[in-house]
């Protein structure tokens, strides 16, 4: 005999949710690791291959998902990171720390901090008015401002991209890093 299926189960199912859906959320700690690449390279690797085992088997009887994320694990050598290769990627770094945020019952962040600071990724987005302040610089030379106009292209960002006033029809202009700037 077949065991009647809620309808609220059926419809998740097909894609469809509403408010009254009632489904359980999954139990999950994400945890991300944040660091800079070169250095707590061992703390990194024994967090995710020693630590993060151990505490999902003390979890696994409570139906709790653990996992930790750290997005420099496994992506080459520690002299060059991501950021550097791809100032965009940042985006996505957020993104996952936002994501851990929100998904996560418990802690969503650790923060290993070191001795230095890294090195400043590019900046994708610079406002109109900052970008001609940099070329209208005197100590800025020829070679340094054609590479400036050589990465960046200005754009035009909407008001509503841009989170500020209702007026859908302004605008403001921006420089924005091309993907291929090298």
């Amino acid at each position: 005999m077949a065991v009647p299926i809620d309808e609220g189960v059926l419809n998740a199912l097909r894609g469809m949710d509403n408010r009254n859906t009632r489904l359980p959320k999954p139990l999950l700690i994400k945890v991300y690791i944040s660091s800079l690449k070169e250095e707590f390279c061992q703390e990194r690797r024994m967090l995710l291959e020693l630590v993060g085992p151990e505490l999902q088997s003390l979890y696994d009887d409570r139906q709790i998902e653990i996992e930790i994320v750290d997005m420099h694990f496994g992506t080459g050598p520690t002299k060059i990171t991501q950021i550097e290769q791809d100032p965009y990627i940042m985006r996505d770094y957020l993104h996952e720390i936002e994501t851990c945020y929100n998904n996560s019952k418990s802690v969503f962040f650790i923060a290993l901090i070191g001795h230095s600071i890294g090195r400043m990724p590019l900046p994708t987005h610079v406002d109109e008015d900052i970008y001609t302040r940099i070329l209208g610089d005197t100590n800025i030379t020829d070679n340094e401002s054609s590479l400036l106009n050589k990465w960046y292209a200005k754009s035009v960002q909407k008001a509503t991209e841009i989170g500020h006033g209702t007026d859908e029809n302004s605008s403001r202009y921006q420089y924005v890093l091309k993907q291929d700037y090298r």
